[in-house]
């Protein structure tokens, strides 16, 4: 139990912390001129659709094995 409740505080934590220092990286590169703005979106873009397919294969191979 105190195991699955550290596990929440700590996903609870990192995610945050992740996605701003993402945010951060992709102005400093607008900021810069390393790359246009177009270039930053496509990117932050496609690293969301990554992500979220990383995550609904995830849940998925969670559940078949629960």
């Amino acid at each position: 139990m105190a195991l699955r409740e550290a596990r929440a505080v700590t996903r609870t934590a990192v995610w945050p912390a992740s996605v701003l220092g993402t945010l951060l990286v992709a102005a400093s590169r607008i900021y810069l001129g390393v790359h246009g703005a177009t270039d930053v979106a496509g990117g932050l873009t496609l690293g969301a659709c990554v992500a979220l397919a990383v995550t609904i294969t995830d849940t998925a191979l969670r559940r078949r094995s629960a």
